[in-house]
């Protein structure tokens, strides 16, 4: 009896060594992962990661940027007149077919009535030392206030005309309008958005 209890003993712990066994030869699967070892987890190769990124946006050229006068109604009223000032807004609408960017300072320079330049404008100094990159829609306007005044000098000159360029481009556009200020108060000032050149009117 003895020896059958014993045979009895040794084959139940056998069994429950070789459970125990296989237990361990099993790993434990990683939280969220998939038990099966066939399927291990992995990056899921359309994330975020691989998505592709959104067409970027060409610069402004100069045949899609149309120069002219500001529109805007209070600057046309006079609201830059008085204190000396001989001060101007031009606008640059986007008249192309797609949004392009736009950033920085027109070219700008005086002409005579030979429609000579006698004088390059000057770069003023960009509101809180900030140049904003601009996109522009189709139709919509980025503007630059040009700055000049009657009291800085003697004499005054009479410029017949403005040569504007558009920002890192070569073509120029002539906008015709006579008026007299002290030619090296002339300067320009970097683009903004809207029609107003970032003037709080």
């Amino acid at each position: 009896m003895v020896t059958r209890s014993r045979c009895l003993l040794a084959a139940a712990v056998a069994v429950a060594g070789l459970a125990l066994a296989g237990c361990a030869t099993r790993s434990p699967a990683p939280a969220g992962a998939s038990a099966s070892p066939s399927h291990p987890m992995g990056i899921n190769p359309g994330g975020p990661m691989d998505r592709p990124s959104p067409r970027a946006v060409a610069e402004c050229t100069s045949a899609e940027l149309k120069v002219a006068y500001t529109d805007n109604a209070q600057i046309r009223d006079g609201a830059l007149d008085g204190m000396s000032h001989a001060d101007s807004v031009i606008t640059f609408t986007n008249v192309g077919s797609a949004t392009c960017r736009t950033q920085g300072y027109p070219g700008l320079a005086a002409l005579d009535a030979a429609g000579h330049q006698i004088r390059q404008a000057t770069r003023g100094q960009a509101a809180n030392g900030q140049i904003p990159l601009i996109e522009l829609k189709p139709g919509q306007v980025a503007s630059a206030e040009i700055t000049g005044n009657t009291a800085s000098c003697t004499s005054l000159t009479k410029v017949s005309a403005f040569l504007v360029t558009v920002p890192d481009q070569r073509t120029s556009v002539r906008l015709a309008g006579a008026r007299e200020f002290c030619l090296a108060s002339l300067g320009i000032d970097p683009l903004q958005r809207g029609n107003a050149g970032g003037l709080p009117l």
